[in-house]
């Protein structure tokens, strides 16, 4: 159990650093129109509740077009359902938008995109 507490504190320093990284040494922007090749839905419910709504989210994008972090800016969330919650949806939001994969671009860049999760 000591094992898993020391890193997850290390990958909660190395996310403080790379962002206190780009606070002194701010990224491009992302070219315009750069388009994700591969989104992946966020699995609503896994870390709570059914939730529905907003958010923007800053992602770091690797020459690669592998996602390197991903920061939520803003949210509005709205439980679902006669059992929803907005527990988890953050976390869930995140996970999924740290799998998207880009098209590969000429330097490490920065980019917020809208996320909206609705039901009908």
């Amino acid at each position: 159990m000591k094992s898993i507490s020391i890193v997850i504190v290390a990958c909660a320093l190395a996310a403080q650093a790379q962002a206190q990284s780009t606070i002194e040494n701010p990224l491009p922007k992302c070219p315009d129109g750069l388009k994700s090749q591969d989104v992946v839905p966020p699995k609503i419910g896994k870390f709570g509740g059914t939730f529905e709504g907003k958010a923007r989210v800053e992602i770091i994008v690797l020459p690669s077009g592998k996602v390197l972090s991903a920061l939520l800016v803003s949210s509005d969330w709205k439980p679902v359902g006669r059992h929803g919650s907005t527990e988890g949806a953050e976390r869930t939001v995140l996970e999924a938008v740290m799998r998207w994969k880009y098209h590969e671009v000429a330097e490490k860049c920065v980019k917020v995109v809208p996320i909206e999760i609705g039901f009908e």
